[in-house]
């Protein structure tokens, strides 16, 4: 099985880190990272929010959204090509398939996320220790790759890749923006607040944001948003996978 899921996950990067792909890996946050910055910048600073600290992890939260659509979009690819038919009449288990798609979109996270901290590091952001900014990055890497499954099984009952981008991000919008994500959780009316706080972005990035300033992390939340939705997503993938044709 290991053999296996690193046969595919190194056919998963050949496909996906193509030149054009790396560019936007690269060009996208850094775009959103510039826009967000002159919009946020002046309004997080009135309300005596730390700028250079808050912006990056929420950047980096847009850029691991991304990484779930082209996982849909890759998936809905091969379904379309016949790919998930050849896999399913090899004596692979539909397991292999998915971790081998999920591996390879971990390493395509590990891209912006290097991006969008040195931006940071540009205008101030800065981690409390090394032990802090590596499980910054895990915990971060760790989340898309729970997302990335649910946008798998869109994949997998799709055969239309072009039509995946805006289905996903449209399910992932409102999520993003009822958070911590742009805004801290007082911005927001009363009544909403509760969403907010058991908004998953919003328990993620507010790990992300301790961890970058070296402050005690409430560990229960994000944990156990990242492992149920790996479980359940991860459930309806393996049966999706096996159903598909």
């Amino acid at each position: 099985m290991i053999r296996e899921i690193g046969v595919m996950t190194g056919r998963n990067l050949r496909i996906s880190l193509t030149v054009r792909s790396l560019v936007q890996l690269v060009i996208t946050p850094l775009v959103f990272f510039a826009g967000f910055g002159i919009v946020l910048a002046q309004l997080l600073t009135s309300r005596g929010v730390p700028f250079a600290q808050f912006l990056p992890p929420a950047i980096i939260m847009m850029a691991m959204g991304f990484t779930t659509i082209s996982t849909a979009f890759f998936i809905a690819a091969d379904r379309r090509d016949g790919m998930i038919d050849r896999f399913r009449t090899l004596p692979i288990s539909g397991l292999s398939v998915l971790v081998a798609r999920l591996g390879a979109d971990a390493v395509r996270c590990l891209v912006p996320i290097a991006v969008i901290v040195a931006a940071g590091y540009v205008v101030g952001f800065r981690f409390a220790d090394p032990l802090g900014a590596a499980a910054f990055v895990v915990v971060a890497v760790a989340f898309a790759l729970s997302f990335a499954l649910g946008a798998a099984v869109i994949g997998l009952r799709s055969s239309e890749p072009e039509a995946i981008g805006s289905m996903v991000f449209l399910v992932t919008l409102p999520v993003l923006n009822l958070s911590t994500v742009f805004a801290p959780a007082g911005v927001f009316p009363g009544w909403l607040q509760p969403v907010v706080h058991a908004n998953p972005y919003t328990a993620v990035v507010d790990a992300l944001r301790g961890l970058a300033a070296g402050q005690a992390v409430a560990w229960g939340p994000p944990l156990a948003w990242i492992a149920g939705l790996c479980a359940v997503f991860g459930w309806i993938a393996v049966r999706a996978f096996r159903r598909s044709g």
